[in-house]
């Protein structure tokens, strides 16, 4: 898609305004950028490891979850919007090796009681990066996404690569 359509917009944050948005082009790049400092910022995080993202819906939001899954890594959503409280149990459950964060939601974010480190990403600079081979594969764990807890606790639901690729194509 980046060589087909490189100048065309690929994602815009509305929340944002039109200057928050990413072409083809750009986007692998920052996707790159994100896996490298995850990498380099916790030496720790590799196939299979869990990584927490606590950010508003947006650019940065879908920038991270695809550096995560480049990494072979395993995505679990921590929207901020779901309340702390609810989160918090995510991430007993779950124990991310890693949380993304940004500016806005870094403050809020220690609240959840985890043994992760936290990775800024409104710090992470272009600059910052080398490049990152991608390890997603379509049977290994993509991510894990948590029961709204209606029932009780929310429990995770894990789902590979080729389950979370359909999903997503559905929509």
């Amino acid at each position: 898609m980046a060589k087909a359509y490189g100048a065309k917009t690929a994602l815009v944050d509305a929340s944002q305004g039109p200057s928050s948005s990413l072409t083809y082009a750009q986007m692998p790049s920052r996707v790159n950028t994100i896996a490298s400092a995850i990498t380099k910022s916790v030496p720790s995080v590799t196939k299979g490891s869990i990584v927490g993202v606590c950010l508003q819906p947006g650019v940065e939001w879908i920038c991270s979850l695809l550096a995560i899954l480049r990494l072979g890594a395993i995505y679990v959503p921590l929207d901020p919007r779901t309340g702390f409280g609810r989160l918090s149990v995510i991430v007993q459950d779950c124990k991310p090796s890693a949380i993304l964060v940004s500016d806005s939601t870094e403050q809020d974010s220690t609240q959840l009681e985890s043994g992760g480190n936290r990775i800024n990403i409104s710090q992470i600079t272009t600059s910052d990066s080398t490049t990152v081979p991608n390890e997603a594969r379509p049977d290994s764990v993509a991510a894990i996404l948590y029961t709204s807890g209606s029932t009780g606790v929310p429990k995770g639901i894990v789902m590979k690569h080729e389950t979370f690729r359909n999903n997503i194509e559905i929509m």
